[in-house]
């Protein structure tokens, strides 16, 4: 077996225009929220990476879970964000069950998640929990 090195390619594909505006609070992204977890039986974690102007720019599914659980690490969040050269991202997870109610652990990786963006230089703008009917910021309900 030969050994060798990797050459990685990176490729964005455009699927539909980003946000024409900035945004300016957490309002402005409920409704590409609800429809982007719309039809979705088990739990998803994306990102949504912005520019300088707080525009979308990107997104990324990080992790397709199972009826309760997603497994996501800092890592694997920041990965596409620097490649993609976001100035900020946002977060956000369904609960298939309904509730927008986080649970400990939904607690405790958002505040690793949020570390870690600081100390990259990625601000986590808004962390949302989305269900069929709503979409609730974490940054607005949840954080002391």
């Amino acid at each position: 077996m030969t050994e060798g090195i990797y050459t990685i390619e990176i490729k964005a594909v455009k699927i539909r225009d980003a946000l024409s505006s900035e945004l300016k609070n957490s309002k402005d992204i409920i409704s590409i929220l609800l429809e982007d977890f719309n039809t979705k039986d088990r739990e998803y974690f994306i990102r949504y990476d912005l520019n300088g102007k707080n525009k979308v720019t990107s997104k990324e599914i990080i992790s397709i879970g199972t009826l309760d659980t997603s497994i996501i690490s800092p890592r694997e969040i920041f990965k596409g964000a620097i490649l993609q050269n976001a100035g900020s991202i946002i977060l956000a997870h369904n609960h298939p069950s309904g509730s927008t109610i986080p649970s400990n652990e939904d607690l405790r990786t958002i505040g690793q998640i949020i570390k870690a963006g600081k100390i990259l230089g990625i601000e986590v703008i808004d962390v949302f929990i989305v269900t069929d009917k709503e979409a609730v910021s974490f940054i607005d309900k949840f954080e002391e």
